[in-house]
């Protein structure tokens, strides 16, 4: 990608869907648990809506399959997130305060303590786009390994739907996108 002009082209295979995990210490794999099918139930409703934002993603063919899970690094050594990413089989990304702030921009909820303990609006919401971020761009470094680069727009990350509250876990849902 010397020009800048090439992007990596992803596939249906590369899909991703990253939950971004806000919450107290303590917090019980239970708990994380509860707050990842809140949310990926919230989003199945949202599907059977008839919004344009929606139908994109029924368009689009979009599964439902969790690829990873988003925290801040400061609670990566959460037992319960640990334990939560272990029971699902995907990997527990920790991401850094300068990308949970880069990527604040793109959140919708507004929290006060969340912009008092972390310095973003959603910690949940800005950790998903942050993770989905992460995760196409190592999609892209795989892509270029490969030799697969296609001059295709490059993949952003999309929230979802807002985040979702469950006692003390927020989580949050957001993706890729080419458009």
């Amino acid at each position: 990608m010397a020009t800048g002009q090439s992007h990596c082209a992803m596939d249906m295979a590369e899909e991703v869907m990253i939950a971004g995990i806000g919450c107290r210490a303590g917090v019980s794999r239970a708990q994380v648990e509860a707050a990842i099918e809140a949310a990926i139930a919230t989003l199945c409703v949202a599907q059977s809506n008839p919004e344009p934002a929606q139908d994109i993603l029924r368009a689009a063919g979009r599964r439902l399959t969790l690829t990873a899970i988003a925290t801040p690094a400061g609670k990566i050594d959460e037992p319960g997130i640990q334990a939560a990413a272990a029971a699902r089989g995907v990997p527990l990304l920790a991401i850094s305060q300068a990308c949970l702030e880069a990527a604040a921009a793109g959140t919708v909820t507004r929290s006060a303590h969340s912009m008092a303990a972390m310095n973003v609006q959603s910690v949940a919401e800005a950790a998903a786009l942050a993770g989905a971020s992460e995760m196409g761009h190592a999609a892209c470094a795989t892509a270029a390994a490969r030799g697969a680069l296609a001059h295709r727009p490059k993949p952003t990350p999309r929230l979802l739907q807002p985040r979702v509250v469950a006692g003390a876990v927020t989580c949050a849902l957001a993706d890729i996108t080419t458009s």
